[in-house]
């Protein structure tokens, strides 16, 4: 029996504008500093694992053009070394899955993990949104789950269209940083860089370095049907590997109670 006990201290997001001689704003840079604590207090004579680990973003936003923005995000999270993550259990000879989450959990000698994380060049008109590069997607699918030091990232295009009953989306994506790791990886590569499942006679998954996939395409449809009616549609295909359908109808009751699928 184990007990993990989770402490983050956020700091609030800075924002610093850096304006051009006429009154409109040109450039922006903001981020976001983080202290992590993670403990692991296991049953007995089997050891027990903590880590402290800091970090955050510091993102840099410039308008190119009227319609035109660049941007690039550097992610850190660094170990401030309160125990050796590296060193085994002796009873089970396993480390911690937790901890090792806040750093590169595929390269825990590691201590300062830097990632570029974000690198994008976004494109607006009218109701159309194009994003071409590295960037930071929320979706029921594929998110950030920024429950470790750095998200999720990913790199691709990504196409935005709204209008007022509807949205649409569609994205290509050739790379993923998965959290709790430290480098963009191919599709079939990043498959398998967190801990796998297992089946039920224990025997564990074997998708890491056997999985052939160049890509992962994602399509969205969001219709408001009525007032209090809506259905949010999506639909993921990863390459050489599967196709998910994920449909998610809502129906507002009241000001305050909704139902969802």
């Amino acid at each position: 029996m184990r007990f993990v006990y989770l402490f983050i201290i956020c700091l609030p997001i800075f924002s610093i504008a850096q304006d051009s001689v006429a009154v409109k704003k040109k450039g922006t840079l903001s981020g976001q500093w983080r202290t992590y604590y993670m403990m692991t207090s296991n049953k007995g004579e089997l050891k027990d694992f903590n880590a402290l680990a800091t970090g955050g973003k510091l993102k840099y936003q410039y308008n190119l053009l009227e319609n035109l923005e660049i941007g690039g995000a550097l992610y850190n999270s660094t170990n401030l070394g309160l125990q050796d993550l590296t060193i085994p259990d002796v009873t089970t000879g396993r480390i911690s899955r937790y901890e090792e989450g806040l750093f590169d959990r595929l390269d825990l000698e590691n201590d300062a993990v830097f990632l570029l994380g974000e690198l994008y060049a976004k494109y607006k008109l009218n109701k159309h949104t194009f994003t071409l590069g590295r960037m930071k997607i929320n979706t029921p699918l594929i998110n950030p789950e920024d429950g470790r030091m750095i998200p999720t990232l990913v790199q691709g295009f990504w196409y935005r269209f709204y209008v007022e009953k509807a949205k649409f989306q569609l994205g290509v994506l050739n790379e993923i940083a998965p959290r709790s790791t430290g480098e963009f990886y191919g599709i079939g590569e990043s498959i398998g860089t967190y801990p796998v499942g297992r089946n039920i006679y224990g025997n564990a998954s074997a998708y890491a370095d056997n999985t052939e996939s160049d890509y992962v395409l994602m399509a969205n449809a969001e219709f408001k049907l009525s007032k209090e009616f809506s259905v949010n549609v999506w639909n993921q295909y990863v390459d050489n590997v599967f196709n998910a359908v994920y449909i998610k109808p809502k129906l507002k009751v009241s000001k305050t109670i909704s139902l969802e699928g």
